[in-house]
């Protein structure tokens, strides 16, 4: 493991301060993206498919994790609804929401650049739910490497090791929620992970946040009562859906078993939505025309050159992405660390 004083200090903010929305959408908004997720469902695990072992969990949140501990620690029920990837809507009845031209307003207005465009579109799913999260960052997306073609936790090490931010395309969220419980806020940490927290208070009902996610520490507050947190027999194959019967009751399911079923007043819903933000028409000339991009072979260059400058002993990989030694030197090297301070009434149960 590196010695922590050789740790770059990287304070990770945001671009600009988050800008709360008190009227994020509007109600028929609302109603077509529950209508979507409902017709279209059942509806994924968050955590299905993004991580390959624990190393890899380490570099996509923040710190080392026990290596004895099984990636089934990290199954939690939350679920994740796709609905429009680069640059397309999946579902033409949300075609409003995603080109919708107040939202690429939020995101010129928030880097104050010339243009905006629309990237893609999710939402998170919830009932009841402990969250063991103590804080991330999202994946942040560079000229040649982005989520279509490299996964999340060397998105996120880019980001916070500050070496490829020449490459980082500027990016801006508009992120809401519908939530009615009173518990279950979202927190984040826009003044630097030795900063003070910030807070979007529960009940969310139609709140959200222009904001950076993928340079600022962030994570949604556990919720619900908490003897209903912790549904028993989950996977990472568990899905969530509504009732066939009863468009108001959601069914939690492994296979042909119900984990957990609850009403939508117990919904936790948020949706996220994207835009890459060019300052300029030479700027986005740039990102389009494929002139300065990154290959994986150049990011592992890069990782690697920077470690040997600073002395950090490391094996050089035959297969960076895949050799867990390696991804723990990264993750010892880059690592900021997580916020040093917690909301008194939203502190997670490992801080």
């Amino acid at each position: 493991m590196s010695d922590p004083a050789s740790r770059p200090e990287r304070d990770m903010r945001p671009a600009a301060p988050p800008r709360l929305l008190d009227e994020a959408y509007s109600p028929a908004q609302h109603a077509a993206v529950m209508d979507a997720i409902r017709d279209h469902g059942p509806w994924p695990m968050i955590t299905k498919g993004r991580f390959r072992n624990i190393e890899q969990v380490a570099a996509s949140t923040s710190g080392r994790i026990d290596p004895s501990i099984s990636l089934e620690n990290f199954i939690t029920p939350q679920f994740r609804v796709w609905l429009a990837s680069h640059g397309t809507s999946y579902y033409p009845e949300l075609d409003d929401i995603f080109f919708d031209p107040r939202l690429r307003a939020h995101a010129r207005d928030y880097w104050g650049a010339e243009f905006a465009r629309p990237t893609f579109m999710f939402c998170g799913l919830s009932g009841p739910f402990e969250n063991v999260d103590r804080g991330h960052i999202d994946g942040v997306n560079f000229r040649g490497i982005g989520k279509a073609n490299t996964p999340l936790w060397i998105m996120s090490l880019m980001g916070k090791s500050g070496l490829f931010d020449r490459w980082q395309i500027k990016m801006a969220q508009v992120v809401a929620w519908w939530s009615r419980c009173p518990t279950g806020g979202f927190t984040y940490w826009p003044d630097g992970i030795a900063g003070q927290p910030r807070r979007v208070e529960a009940p969310m009902w139609n709140k959200g946040l222009v904001v950076q996610n993928e340079c600022m520490f962030h994570r949604a507050d556990s919720s619900g009562p908490p003897e209903r947190r912790h549904p028993e027999g989950l996977t990472f194959d568990t899905e969530l859906g509504v009732d066939p019967n009863d468009r108001d009751l959601w069914l939690m399911k492994t296979g042909d078993i119900v984990n957990d079923r609850f009403h939508t007043d117990e919904l936790r819903l948020m949706l996220h939505w994207n835009a890459e933000v060019y300052w300029d028409l030479d700027d986005l000339k740039l990102h389009a025309d494929n002139r300065d991009d990154l290959t994986h072979e150049m990011v592992a260059e890069i990782f690697i050159a920077d470690l040997r400058r600073r002395g950090i002993p490391f094996e050089v990989p035959s297969d960076p992405y895949n050799d867990m030694a390696f991804i723990a030197a990264l993750n010892d090297a880059y690592d900021p660390g997580l916020p040093r301070i917690y909301p008194a009434n939203a502190r997670p149960l490992a801080a």
